[in-house]
């Protein structure tokens, strides 16, 4: 009954390996929804349509380049990409993908694309998560989502 909330490149290799990915994703259980990222063929960085649409289709039940979900009272937005200030993360050089971050508004923003290797060492806002596999070693719970939360709050 979990939902689980990819937060882009589900692959980084080519169509072939992002296909694997995509069943590999769609056998695991839980409802799935997708915040597309840049090695994302579904994403609308890309100008051409994604050669493997349908299977992303039936993988998630949404599929969208930024989101937003309320937890504790509180909302908390989605996207791959962190926010503009983040850039690409230390060490990466200059951010890609302006057109495609959300405005910094003050919200917590929870994303992916910066491979930071601790959750909030990358932030230069002071609002942001990533949670990708370099940050965690493993899968977020939004237990973890909120324990970060009350010590940004600190």
């Amino acid at each position: 009954d979990d939902k689980v909330l990819v937060m882009g490149d589900c692959s980084g290799g080519n169509r072939q390996q992002e296909r694997q990915a995509l069943e590999l994703i769609m056998s695991l259980p839980g409802e799935k929804e997708l915040y597309s990222g840049n090695h994302d063929s579904m994403s609308g960085i890309h100008k051409t349509p994604s050669p493997n649409r349908g299977l992303f289709y039936e993988t998630f039940n949404k599929i969208s380049d930024f989101g937003r979900i309320r937890h504790n009272g509180r909302d908390l937005l989605l996207s791959h990409y962190p926010y503009w200030a983040s850039q690409d993360g230390p060490g990466r050089g200059v951010g890609r993908y302006e057109q495609f971050r959300l405005p910094d508004l003050g919200n917590i923003l929870i994303h992916a694309h910066t491979h930071h290797t601790h959750p909030t060492n990358g932030s230069k806002t002071g609002r942001e998560i990533c949670v990708s596999w370099d940050a965690w070693r493993r899968m977020v719970n939004m237990g973890d989502i909120a324990q970060l939360i009350k010590k940004m709050e600190l």
